[in-house]
């Protein structure tokens, strides 16, 4: 196997089962939780490779998951035949069973149908989407927009849904392509306790099939969200700074996905007391909101090895009324010194979404700290429109929502990166002084963003953009559909101009 890995191969996974352990369904895992990960590979054809990955927490003592991945393995765009000596060795290896889920009855079900596109960055490099992933997170989606429209699926799942799956099944059949249209199909089987999701293109072909196992037994009826908890690894240096280890942090390579790590870390660091935040965060309806962010970004991020670690630096910067700004730095533990990613974040302090005054006990131990320093200049990404804009439709994925049920904040810049790519995709007179057919993440070294309005579920947004004739940045322009209210607005400042040339 070293030998298949040192050539660069690539996998394509074709089929996928999940069994959810008691460490997972019976507790709320904290923030942070250490976990332990055991990849042995099990069984092989001549063309496929199945390995499975048992997941528990550091100490042994309880399975998170259990899971069975099979894939065809590719060098240089060729499916790579499995060497009988490979084949029999596997054939050795010790596996839990992962019995198929099978639907047994042909009875009555409840149908929703929905269709969904896929985004620019829902695709690999190789321009297709076959990641399990993102087919599980369309069925999530199926799942609560069918909760939404159809009084049935409320009737049957309840509020928390998600708490009653246990295992699911799926097989992968083709690789979707970038803003393909899909239509899902969900066919919930109450008396086998299954949700039955396919996927069809436009031609009925089966792109791809999943089996949720579900426990309709568990009782849902009180809709309550435990408040969480965190695990991870501070060193606070002083009352105004922490420092946070994050694993592995460069095998995310996407900068939403990086943004929205960082944000989960700072919460963790608040629910462990940093600044005291643990005796106001998530209780009685006290909550803390982004209000801006300015990012500053350097390209060398992207080269971080994947099983980088970084260390993430917090500094509490000014307090204001009702609001107060942080700092955050992303840091190489191979190299402290340099800052990759430099983030200035403004947060409002809420109750029942509303804001208010900061407690008094917070106010009185840190203002003196901060020796009087004023808040952040507001983050203001544009003042004009061009009249010449692009636009792009679309609805927030089920996976994209957080704790306080809203659309979260890092999501936004991935809307914003997949607006971009279609418009250099279909060469926009809205970008005038673009020649990339996509957007390249390494040519922006900086992002000013404001949060204006909450995003909900069933909200459909229109992403606006367009590009300055004087300066080449990038300007985002995120509305809600249905009245136009501004939710968003960001711009992208662009380093690598060098690589954008006029097309007049």
């Amino acid at each position: 196997m070293e030998s298949m890995i040192d050539e660069c191969c690539d996998i394509n996974i074709i089929g996928f089962k999940l069994r959810l352990g008691n460490g997972f369904t019976n507790t709320v895992i904290p923030i942070g939780t250490e976990y332990s990960a055991r990849c042995t590979f099990i069984s092989a054809t001549a063309t496929t490779i199945t390995s499975q990955i048992v997941v528990t927490t550091s100490s042994g003592d309880n399975l998170l998951y259990l899971g069975n991945v099979t894939g065809s393995v590719y060098i240089r765009s060729k499916v790579y035949p499995i060497p009988s000596v490979i084949r029999s060795q596997i054939t050795k290896a010790h596996k839990e069973e992962m019995p198929n889920i099978i639907l047994t009855s042909n009875q009555e079900y409840i149908y929703y149908q929905m269709v969904i596109v896929v985004r620019p960055s829902e695709v690999g490099s190789d321009g297709s989407c076959s990641e399990t992933v993102h087919y599980i997170n369309y069925c999530l989606d199926g799942v609560q927009k069918a909760i939404l429209a159809n009084t049935d699926y409320d009737a049957v799942l309840g509020p928390r849904w998600i708490t009653k799956l246990r295992c699911l099944q799926s097989d992968i059949r083709m690789p979707l392509a970038e803003g393909q249209r899909i239509t899902v199909h969900l066919r919930l089987y109450t008396a086998d306790e299954m949700l039955h999701c396919e996927f069809l293109d436009d031609q009925d072909n089966i792109a791809c099939v999943v089996l949720i196992k579900i426990d309709l037994k568990i009782s849902t009826t009180v809709n309550i969200i435990p408040r969480p908890e965190s695990k991870v690894n501070c060193y606070q240096a002083n009352l105004l700074e922490i420092q946070i280890s994050s694993h592995r942090f460069g095998s995310y390579n996407d900068l939403g996905k990086m943004l929205r790590i960082i944000g989960e870390l700072r919460i963790a660091s608040w629910l462990q007391g940093y600044m005291d935040w643990d005796q106001f965060y998530m209780h009685d309806n006290y909550s803390a909101v982004i209000a801006s962010h300015r990012i500053k970004i350097k390209p060398s991020v992207y080269d971080l090895n994947h099983k980088a670690d970084v260390n993430l630096h917090l500094q509490l910067l000014a307090i204001g009324k009702s609001s107060f700004s942080i700092r955050h730095q992303v840091r190489s533990q191979s190299n402290p010194t340099d800052v990759l990613i430099e983030m200035a974040t403004t947060i409002v302090f809420t109750h029942k979404v509303k804001p208010r005054p900061l407690p008094v006990q917070f106010v009185d131990k840190y203002e003196k700290l901060v020796h009087g320093r004023r808040m952040l200049n507001k983050v203001v990404p544009f003042t004009k429109k061009s009249r010449d804009t692009f636009s792009h439709v679309m609805v927030p994925r089920e996976c994209e929502f957080d704790g306080n049920q809203h659309v979260n904040n890092a999501s936004y810049v991935t809307y914003c990166l997949d607006t971009a790519h279609l418009a250099m995709r279909n060469r926009s007179s809205a970008y005038p002084y673009n020649s990339l057919d996509a957007i390249d993440p390494r040519i922006i070294n900086q992002i000013d963003i404001i949060y204006v309005k909450q995003v909900k579920r069933n909200d459909e947004l229109v992403v606006e953009t367009w590009q300055d004739s004087s300066s080449f940045n990038l300007n985002f322009d995120i509305r809600n559909a249905k009245d136009g209210t501004t939710a968003c607005r960001a711009c992208f400042y662009l380093g690598g101009v060098s690589s954008l040339q006029s097309n007049l």
